[in-house]
């Protein structure tokens, strides 16, 4: 069956404002009506409590892996409130079936719980689960959402000077000392699968349309240099 035409996470950081909510899934819906797409929710603060409970009472890897997870499934029932074209899924092929114009937000959950695929390891976060969800529907294109322009020299929150990398290999982003706006074992699992990776703000959500129709985007667009072979 034909894959997505791209699987796009949304950084929990997105979810502290309403209205950048509202005009990324208005806009998601406009897209849903030419393409295929799913989304795959970031844990936000769900995921935050479960990290300030992970340190704060030294729970194991295992059980801050699977809280996160299920942090990321309550994302997915928040990011329902925003738009009346959201449908919550928890099967991919579910998610392939969705009428056009329809936006399907997966629950990440169970389809991780029957494959348990990747570490149990805060080196882990949506965005490496995201890069297998791609993987598992032989989708190529990944989107990455957040509230930067993509990946930095430097945290761009704080550092002034901090400059945006618009092209990074994946072997590079692994290796050097950068703010990267996805986790540490996203590039890694980007050669693994043989993905194409662009970071993009969500706050302009007209970035992404702009970017699948081949123009020149502000973000980075992260690539592998080698691509092997899947090993997850």
């Amino acid at each position: 069956m034909k894959s997505f035409d791209f699987v796009l996470k949304i950084g929990g950081s997105l979810s502290r404002s309403k209205s950048t909510l509202k005009n990324l899934f208005k806009e998601l819906a406009k897209l849903a009506k030419t393409h295929r797409l799913l989304v795959i929710p970031g844990g936000g603060h769900f995921a935050d409590k479960v990290r300030r409970i992970y340190h704060k009472f030294h729970i194991s890897e295992d059980v801050a892996h699977w809280s996160a997870i299920f942090a990321m499934d309550q994302m997915a029932f928040f990011f329902s409130d925003f738009h009346p074209n959201i449908q919550i899924v928890d099967d991919i092929e579910e998610a392939k079936q969705t009428d056009k114009g329809v936006i399907p937000v997966l629950l990440p959950s169970k389809i991780m719980l029957d494959n348990d695929p990747l570490p149990h390891s805060w080196d882990i976060t949506s965005d490496s689960i995201a890069a297998y969800i791609a993987h598992l529907t032989d989708t190529k294109k990944v989107f990455i959402l957040t509230d930067v322009d993509g990946v930095f020299t430097a945290d761009p929150k704080s550092r002034r000077k901090s400059k945006l990398i618009q092209k990074i290999s994946a072997e590079a982003l692994a290796e050097k000392d950068v703010t990267t706006s996805v986790d540490k074992t996203f590039p890694d699992l980007v050669c693994q699968y043989g993905l194409e990776c662009l970071v993009l703000n969500g706050k302009y959500p007209e970035r992404l349309s702009q970017a699948l129709e081949n123009k020149s985007v502000k973000g980075t667009s992260i690539y592998c240099e080698t691509v092997r072979s899947a090993i997850i």
